[in-house]
């Protein structure tokens, strides 16, 4: 038989786990959508220095 001390640590221990399980699935989920774009070998083009140095100094 458990005591109740053994039963509060138990139910505070699963709480914690489903909150690292819902952590964990949220940060999954939300790399997937905030996830860059990836672009294709076929349209990138380089930036040239003059646009690059525009944007420093920015």
């Amino acid at each position: 038989m458990m005591t109740r001390q053994q039963t509060v640590q138990r139910k505070v221990l699963r709480k914690v786990k489903k909150n690292w399980v819902t952590v964990a699935i949220a940060g999954l989920i939300a790399s997937n959508l905030v996830a860059p774009a990836t672009a294709s070998a076929q349209t990138w083009t380089a930036r040239t220095p003059e646009e690059i140095s525009e944007d420093v100094r920015l």
